[in-house]
């Protein structure tokens, strides 16, 4: 059974964001331990405060990581993978016991400095997506990872 930790800037604020989220949790329970861990955004008015506001929610973020974590960072000029090349790393770091811990900025990213200390920054795409809908993008990949996995007709 897989660990995996989810570490979101922000919260689902709409009933539908909510509903898919929970849908794919849902199914991927028989599979993996998943744990989602919200962390409290900050707000900001001007666009010179934007690096203060990424380093405080790096430092939330930072609380919540556990010292045998493999760090996937949701960051949009990170590495670009295939599902099953995603179901691959899932499976390496998770067959040698490590929690895996996907973390996802707020609306305005993540840190560099925190990005420089993550194990993986990875993209879904080039295309910029708001964080809500990147939350249910990842929790439908890792439940397409999780299909792979065991062999599920869902990836297929």
């Amino acid at each position: 059974m897989y660990h995996i930790r989810i570490i979101a800037v922000g919260t689902l604020k709409e009933p539908h964001w909510k509903s898919a989220c929970e849908e794919y949790l849902k199914r991927m329970r028989p599979f993996s331990r998943i744990e989602t861990i919200e962390v409290k955004d900050s707000a900001f008015t001007k666009p010179s405060e934007k690096n203060r506001v990424l380093e405080n929610e790096g430092k939330r973020i930072a609380e919540h990581i556990k010292r045998d974590s493999f760090v996937i960072a949701l960051d949009r000029e990170g590495t670009q993978y295939s599902s099953e090349r995603f179901a691959s790393v899932i499976q390496q770091k998770g067959e040698v016991g490590d929690c895996i811990t996907f973390v996802l900025g707020g609306p305005l990213g993540i840190s560099k400095s925190f990005l420089e200390k993550t194990s993986l920054r990875l993209s879904f795409s080039q295309l910029t997506f708001p964080h809500q809908l990147a939350r249910v993008v990842l929790m439908e990949q890792l439940y397409r990872a999780m299909a792979i996995l065991y062999g599920k007709q869902y990836h297929y």
